[in-house]
């Protein structure tokens, strides 16, 4: 299916077409309707080389002559411009980045009570050899996960408390197979059946167990635990094979000089973290990088002279 996004009106004349604006939270800092899902982006639209807007899932059209797309080079292409040939020509030899598992996990406890770290671990589980430990991963062995990364984001939020007093949450990260999960690509949210529900508990099994091995005073304390898949990632945020951090990181994709703001459409631009890095820092430097090439300013002088301005 083609990428969940919504559509903002930044100004009268500027659109902003987002592939991870489905979750509720997005909705309230933009200020949009509070039922999520119902603002599917079906098209970009234009025509002889100049942007004309954008065209919902339910017909509705937006016209503005000027539209940002962040959600993604593959679903923007193929997805949204339905342009699959000129996505082959210019970002052919790119792939997709790798997929993941999450663990989401609520505790009974304050971080305080639970001794939680702020800081995140890395966890090799076979290793230090990530090359060996990548292809048994690849290959499908059973068990083999070629790294783990857990974070403590309720220690790390000084106002979580006040939000959720004598509750704690922990996330539990790994690399994840599309393929293992393709299957169920076409059914629907919450209803993939036991197969799929059966692999998500072996997933999540292995990961809980990795994370009493490193913080062992939380378990007994788990009073909530849902595991996300690649499946999961290509719901909410429109990733074809799940692919949480966009384009693969090669050399290939550094070189490439299409990824960039501007495009062959007039007033239509990209940005987010496939035209810079992968990650939230990636994505804000293409974000402002985007802004320099659309209000012709030099964003971060802007901002550092602004920050200068206010230290007094």
């Amino acid at each position: 299916g083609d990428p969940a996004g919504l559509v903002e009106p930044l100004q009268p004349e500027r659109l902003l077409v987002d592939g991870d604006l489905r979750m509720p939270a997005a909705h309230r800092i933009f200020g949009l309707p509070g039922s999520p899902g119902l603002a599917e982006v079906a098209e970009i639209l234009h025509r002889k080389g100049r942007v004309q807007g954008v065209r919902m899932a339910d017909g509705k059209e937006f016209r503005a002559p000027q539209v940002v797309s962040s959600a993604g080079i593959h679903a923007t292409y193929e997805n949204l411009l339905k342009d699959p040939a000129r996505c082959r020509a210019q970002f052919g030899g790119i792939k997709g980045s790798v997929a993941h598992h999450c663990l989401y996990l609520a505790l009974e406890g304050t971080p305080a009570d639970l001794d939680l770290p702020k800081s995140n671990y890395w966890i090799f589980p076979m290793g230090y050899d990530h090359t060996e430990n990548y292809r048994r991963f690849v290959a499908g062995e059973q068990g083999a996960l070629p790294l783990a990364y857990i974070s403590f984001p309720a220690a790390k939020d000084p106002a979580f408390g006040d939000r959720h007093p004598g509750q704690s949450t922990i996330e539990v990260i790994t690399l994840g197979d599309f393929d293992e999960v393709a299957a169920w690509k076409d059914k629907p949210w919450k209803k993939r059946g036991a197969d799929y529900e059966a692999i998500k508990a072996r997933v999540a099994a292995q990961l809980e167990d990795i994370l009493y091995t490193y913080v062992p005073q939380v378990k007994g304390k788990v009073v909530y635990r849902e595991l996300s898949t690649p499946l999961s990632t290509r719901h909410f945020a429109g990733y074809n094979r799940g692919e949480v951090y966009g384009l693969e990181h090669t050399p290939a994709r550094f070189k490439n000089k299409h990824l960039r703001p501007d495009t062959h459409i007039k007033g239509f631009y990209l940005t987010g973290q496939d035209i810079v890095t992968c990650g939230v820092g990636g994505a804000l430097m293409a974000a402002m990088l985007t802004a320099n090439v659309m209000l012709k300013k030099n964003m971060m002088k802007t901002i550092t002279d602004a920050a200068k301005n206010n230290k007094g």
